[in-house]
């Protein structure tokens, strides 16, 4: 699974907010990634900030900073 589709499923089950690095984390601990690779947070941060650059196009929405 994709850093992109790995959050959008841990947000769905979480039904709330998360900060990246709690999302990253939950994402690590359900093992959902299918090349993690070395810093995790720091690939999650880079996804995250391509995907929500995307716009309205965007799957995701920043509601708060961090």
């Amino acid at each position: 699974m994709t850093f992109i589709e790995a959050a959008i499923e841990v947000l769905k089950d979480a039904g709330e907010p998360l900060s990246v690095e709690e999302l990253t984390e939950r994402v690590v601990d359900r093992d959902l990634l299918d090349k993690p690779g070395k810093n995790p947070l720091r690939s999650m941060k880079g996804r995250l900030t391509s995907e929500l650059n995307k716009g309205a196009e965007s799957r995701l929405a920043k509601v708060d900073e961090g």
